[in-house]
């Protein structure tokens, strides 16, 4: 298989900084991106300028990556600090994934869009709203573009949406005290502060990354790929209940028509 030329944001740590590793050891090429690029200069010192962050834009597959976590109720979550957080994680990830139909509808050659999503753009836990309600409407942005996009332009896009991988979005998550009616160990936002706190947590980074590198190979890849078993378990019990409870008032649509 030929080389590809990649661009990935979000790319000096996490499942950014392993995806572009795995790429630069199987011979791909990276234009690499991130605010801060300190944990790219390793991998600088080991690949040549043709490999690593190269100009010239020939590309395969964007990898839109960049992002963020936010711990805090809602009720507790100033709304500069949730407005940032929407900047990055749905308008910085929607440019970049625009920007990549963009070029490879005008290339004409067709080419694969990677949004990195979340299990949480499907499901919800307390404490991380802020950062699920950012993953669901990447979700929702997503669907619709593929669903606007000519099939003759080739262009494929998929949602990548991981479970919990033992990177440093955790420790980098930023934390908002809680406010004092929820600052109690017997509400669920304790125990999904606790949660947070296990340094063993999580799936293999370096696992997760070969997977998304995997499905770029597809000549059809899914418009969504679930990582991890925790994260199918949850996000198909969450599809289960929403049908569920759907169905229940299912008469409460019944003749609803005008009449006549």
């Amino acid at each position: 298989m030929a080389p590809k030329v990649w661009l990935v944001t979000g790319a000096a740590s996490g499942i950014g900084l392993e995806t572009t590793k795995h790429l630069l050891e199987q011979g791909d090429s990276v234009v690499a991106t991130d605010i801060k690029l300190d944990g790219l200069a390793d991998l600088k010192s080991k690949f040549s300028s043709n490999r690593l962050l190269v100009k010239t834009l020939n590309l395969d597959v964007v990898f839109s990556n960049a992002g963020y976590a936010l711990s805090a109720e809602l009720e507790g979550v100033p709304e500069d600090i949730a407005r940032e957080l929407f900047d990055v994680n749905f308008w910085g990830s929607a440019a970049v994934g625009r920007a990549g139909v963009k070029y490879f509808r005008e290339s004409g050659n067709g080419g694969k869009v990677l949004f990195t999503s979340s299990m949480l753009g499907i499901i919800t836990f307390p404490i991380v709203g802020i950062y699920s309600s950012a993953k669901h409407a990447l979700e929702g942005y997503v669907q619709t573009l593929a669903s606007e996009l000519d099939p003759k332009w080739n262009i494929k896009l998929t949602l990548i949406e991981p479970a919990i991988f033992r990177t440093n979005i955790v420790a980098n998550t930023v934390l908002v005290p809680p406010i004092p009616a929820y600052n109690r160990c017997d509400l669920p936002s304790a125990a999904v502060r606790q949660l947070l706190l296990d340094p063993n947590m999580g799936n293999n980074p370096t696992k997760g990354a070969k997977q998304i590198i995997r499905v770029a190979e597809l000549e059809q890849p899914p418009l969504r790929l679930a990582l991890g078993k925790d994260a199918l378990t949850m996000i198909e019990a969450q599809v289960t209940s929403v049908l569920a409870g759907l169905k229940e008032y299912t008469s409460w649509s019944n003749n609803l028509e005008f009449d006549g």
